[in-house]
């Protein structure tokens, strides 16, 4: 086909989606424009079930445990080159990193508070991304300061949540399927932050977060995912100024199971060196349902803002021995709650 035929007939199709009342939802910014991004993630967490096994024998725990934290994290993102609906070539500039998580436990009649606070080692790093379209995936590495090279396996590039976005142009009132696995990247923002521990009161309570029980979600969709998310398009919004936004209606029911062995033997604490607890199995399953809107800045072509509200059930099994050796003991606890995340982007 010539190009003069191939330009005319793209002129045709677009002329075709505007008679339809149809848009194309894409990531296209102006090469060479900011992105400043702010995220905070906030989960409510409570138990419903706690046992305890030993060979045959099966104790129902009497405490309550309660968490809550919020997650921040702001990015700054200049786009150097973009095709394809993808960056290909990014720096992502880390403005800021914290988790602030809090703990109440009570068994037998006593009560203890638990706080874990972690700043992000990634705050004042900068890392660039470039686009291996032979890989199908992204090179990373820190281009100022060094980081720890660890942290960049596990670094998610795409802040946009593009994985929801439609493959083709849409109408009001269009819906469509989306991979259940993107709800990863909506509910942990940009993978794993890497907070830093150290200077926390409660190496314990920081243990259970870094393990996907009230924070690091990016763990647990790393294992298997299944369910339903969908997605609409709900409506146009324009501003004063002459913005215009697509509102996208997304629900979802979605189950995830993970083995997490590897990453609890990675933290263990002092006590479970002191007392030579052997960890020989740890899973954990989530589910979530919920919904939330996504607006999309159609002039700028990136994401404008997010807000997800999603009912949280966390069950994790723990199997360790005292020694490597004896009795295995279960510990299986269930919490349930609900995981709050809110997102805004403004171009610089």
């Amino acid at each position: 086909m010539s190009r003069q035929m191939m330009s005319s007939l793209l002129v045709l199709l677009a002329f075709s989606s505007a008679a339809l009342g149809q848009v194309e939802i894409k990531f296209a910014p102006v090469e060479g424009s900011v992105l400043r991004r702010n995220f905070e993630v906030k989960h409510f967490l409570a138990v419903k079930r706690s046992v305890t096994k030993v060979g045959d024998l099966e104790e129902v725990g009497q405490r309550t445990f309660d968490i809550r934290n919020v997650e921040t994290m702001q990015t700054s993102d200049r786009i150097f080159s973009v095709q394809d609906g993808r960056p290909l070539r990014m720096r992502r500039y880390f403005d800021r990193g914290l988790l602030d998580g809090f703990a109440e436990l009570s068994e037998s009649g006593r009560a203890m508070n638990m706080r874990a606070y972690g700043e992000s080692r990634l705050k004042g790093k900068s890392v660039m991304f470039t686009w291996i379209p032979e890989d199908d995936v992204y090179g990373r590495f820190f281009d100022a300061a060094d980081g720890v090279e660890e942290d960049l396996a596990f670094m998610r590039e795409d802040l946009d949540l593009r994985a929801f976005l439609p493959g083709d142009p849409v109408a009001v009132g269009d819906s469509w399927d989306v991979n259940p696995v993107a709800m990863g990247d909506a509910l942990s923002p940009g993978g794993l932050l890497s907070y830093d521990f150290t200077k926390s009161k409660s190496m314990g309570l920081a243990r259970t977060l870094r393990l996907g029980t009230g924070s690091h979600l990016f763990e647990l969709f790393r294992g298997d995912v299944s369910g339903e998310v969908k997605a609409s398009f709900a409506s146009i919004e324009e501003g004063e100024d002459g913005e215009r936004f697509a509102v996208l209606s997304i629900s979802w029911d979605v189950v995830t199971q993970s083995d997490l062995a590897y990453l609890a033997r990675r933290n263990r604490t002092g006590a479970d060196i002191e007392y030579q607890r052997a960890l020989t199995a740890m899973d954990v399953g989530l589910e979530l349902k919920g919904e939330g809107s996504i607006r999309w800045d159609l002039n700028s072509n990136h994401l404008k803002s997010y807000e997800f509200s999603s009912a949280e059930d966390v069950s994790s099994s723990v199997k360790m021995q005292i020694g490597g050796k004896g009795a295995v003991r279960e510990e299986i606890l269930d919490m349930g709650g609900r995981v709050i995340v809110s997102g805004k982007v403004e171009r610089r």
